[in-house]
This record gives C-alpha cells, sequence and structure tokens, in this order.
C-alpha cells in the first residue's frame, strides 16, 4: 500500500481537502491518524493506521448512512469521496480487480434521482460480486468483503455513537 506522504498527493487529500486532527500510538509501532474533509465533518470521518515509513496498513472511512442515502434518493458527494478514498488507497493492482464495483458505485443512482446527461448512460452493471458490495452502501446489506491481490475491502453497516453508518476498510494483506 501507498505511504501516507503519497497518499496527500491524490485527489482524496487535494479535492476533498483532507486534513490530519490527531495521531495516536498504539501498540507494535502502528500510529492511527485521523482525518477531516473540507466538508461534511460531521458525516465523514477518516482513519489510518501506518506503519514503519509511515506505510499505511488500513485505511477506514466512516459516512453516516442518513446522508449517503439509499436505493431511493443517493448523495452524489458520498458516492464521490467513498470511490475516491477506493480509488487512490488501494494499490494499482487491486483498484483494477475493483474496478467492476468502482464503475458501479460511480454509476449508481437513486430510484428518486433525476439526473440529466448529455450522453447516453453507461450499460447498467450486472456484476453479481460488484452488486453485492453495492447492496451494502445502499444500506439494503449489512455486510460484503472483497479479498484482492494485495488487501482486503470490507463494507459494513454498524451503529456508531447510536446512528447507523457505513464503514468502509482497506485492510493490507
Amino acid at each position: 500500500m501507498k505511504t501516507l506522504k503519497e497518499l496527500r498527493k491524490c485527489d482524496l487529500f487535494t479535492f476533498f481537502r483532507l486534513s490530519e486532527t490527531g495521531r495516536i500510538k498504539e501498540k507494535d509501532g502502528v500510529t492511527r491518524v485521523t482525518c477531516e474533509p473540507g466538508g461534511f465533518q460531521k458525516n465523514i470521518d477518516i482513519e489510518f493506521s501506518v506503519g514503519k515509513g509511515e506505510v499505511i496498513q488500513e485505511a477506514t472511512i466512516f459516512l453516516e448512512r442518513a446522508w449517503i442515502g439509499n436505493e431511493n434518493t443517493v448523495n452524489p458527494f458520498g458516492k464521490d469521496i467513498a470511490r475516491s478514498f477506493l480509488a487512490d488507497v488501494l494499490p494499482q493492482r487491486d483498484r483494477e480487480l475493483l474496478a467492476k464495483f468502482l464503475a458501479a458505485l460511480w454509476q449508481l443512482r437513486g430510484k428518486s434521482d433525476q439526473v440529466i446527461s448529455i450522453r447516453s448512460p453507461p450499460p447498467p452493471v450486472t456484476d453479481p460480486d460488484a452488486l453485492r458490495g453495492i447492496s451494502v452502501y445502499l444500506g439494503k446489506e449489512s455486510r460484503h468483503e472483497y479479498h484482492l491481490a494485495e488487501t482486503a475491502v470490507i463494507l459494513e453497516n454498524i451503529e456508531r455513537s447510536g446512528s447507523p453508518w457505513l464503514r468502509i476498510r482497506v485492510i493490507k494483506n
């Protein structure tokens, strides 16, 4: 996986104006780094567990369930930061392995969302594994895992501070 220094040059940090809010030394030389975006701070939390040389061992984004939406209405900002988080954190090889899910997330629209396009929409995603991940993102399923070449990606709906959140974790193998 990337180092935190490398990640700071990616869209996740530059476009979403991520800033570091804290560091906690944990066991085994791991440091947990907490960050928040420039906007929607109450709806998004991001954490990185980094080891020697600030190599990312685990990356987690928490998205407030009510904010990201559901099958009827999908918040475009939520899906944008979730997709950017995965695309920027994952190693190239794993990003390619997760491409169908990333495409499905980018194309995601709620049943009630009105979208005006100047181009024809892409064909609907039919990959069953990508659709299972989308079901978790929409809150219809509780958990789905992708075991990739260098990492595992876990999407799960959890309770956090008394309300529902989506947690997306990328864990180095």
